[in-house]
């Protein structure tokens, strides 16, 4: 004879929904842990003759073993469920954009030795994205996209931005209802970008990378248009509105994802090709050497000394042109830009492998 696990008394069962999201939400805001236990699925008609849980039993919720319950409501216990079951889908506080240091310039761009051009750029507003000009004869970019955070709103923008340094067009997709207004274009010219590098472009980030930006270079690595060098990114891709009638709770209304990739991004961000083992203090200092004035050339020449010094220290890089005047402090570390040395070095050994003869 077929058998079926036994279930709680009809009194104290709910729709499923309302069950699994009353029972997340004791768990969560409990923060005991808890084993659930599987049960067969309810049927059609079972569905329809069970009964909500009362949030007033006092058996089934003693007040000295559920403190301030009786303060809950029922919609605060689902949503807790929910944002148990769902993170980064329901939240308390929607995500903001990582905090960097404050820069509205134009972008920043250096050519290196053995032909690589290094390009540092900088969301500077919701539409105005700094892209640079390009001049003829490099041979690989370095595309340092940290703590580049941008908002829903700048979608065509990065698209554009995208276009221009790798001479690929992302393919996006919005689930939900992403974009506030009018959904702005996503799909560029494809044409080819003039003066495009012969090697793939190296784009660095980290934590601080973050909004659409972030399924755009998803999907162009997915496509092998380019290798991200660093850390994972802020998982960023979502809009939040207010829960009606429930103040203190947001939720999702939509997500930007990559077509290439087909997978959420909300709270885990892109993984890089080559992922780089630094802190995220480590990689803010590194990042703001450019920043307080040294040249990027100079910075990769410390970084480079470092490497092949091991420990050994070496002299502090001098201000320079790229930007205020004002020296790094003394004890700071230089030459410890690992993310930008990483992707440099990458490119140089690309170079040195199209060189080398066929062996047969």
């Amino acid at each position: 004879m077929k058998t079926r696990r036994s279930r709680l008394p009809a009194t104290c069962l709910c729709p499923a929904s309302w069950r699994t999201g009353v029972v997340l939400g004791l768990i969560a805001l409990s923060g005991a842990p808890c084993i659930a236990d599987p049960v067969t699925p309810l049927t059609e008609t079972e569905k329809s003759t069970t009964h909500a849980i009362s949030l007033n039993d006092r058996v089934l919720f003693p007040p000295e073993l559920f403190p301030g319950f009786e303060r809950q409501t029922p919609d605060e216990l689902l949503l807790a469920g929910l944002a148990a079951k769902y993170p980064g889908r329901i939240v308390r506080t929607p995500p903001a954009l990582p905090a960097a240091p404050p820069v509205v310039r134009a972008s920043v761009l250096v050519r290196l030795p053995n032909g690589i051009d290094y390009v540092r750029c900088y969301a500077n507003g919701i539409a105005d994205v700094s892209v640079p000009e390009f001049a003829p004869g490099a041979t690989g970019r370095v595309i340092d996209l940290r703590f580049f955070s941008t908002a829903p709103d700048s979608v065509s923008a990065c698209v554009r931005l995208c276009e221009k340094l790798t001479g690929a067009v992302p393919r996006v997709q919005q689930l939900g209802e992403y974009f506030s207004a009018e959904k702005p274009s996503v799909q560029g010219k494809g044409a080819e970008v003039e003066s495009a590098p012969l090697f793939p472009v190296i784009v660095l980030v980290n934590y601080g990378t973050s909004g659409p930006v972030e399924a755009m270079l998803a999907d162009l690595q997915v496509r092998r248009k380019i290798i991200l060098v660093g850390t994972a990114t802020a998982g960023n891709t979502a809009r939040y509105i207010p829960v009606d009638k429930v103040p203190g709770w947001w939720r999702i209304c939509g997500e930007l994802q990559s077509d290439s990739a087909s997978r959420s991004l909300v709270g885990t961000g892109v993984a890089p090709r080559v992922r780089v083992a630094v802190s995220q203090d480590a990689d803010l200092l590194a990042w703001q050497w450019v920043e307080r004035g040294a040249g990027p050339d100079t910075v990769l020449r410390l970084s480079q000394q470092q490497s092949a010094a091991g420990t050994r220290k070496p002299e502090s890089p001098a201000p320079g042109a790229n930007g205020n005047d004002a020296a790094a402090p003394v004890d700071a570390p230089a030459g410890t830009d690992l993310l930008f040395r990483r992707g440099y070095d990458i490119l140089v050994a690309l170079q040195v492998m199209a060189d080398a003869p066929v062996s047969r």
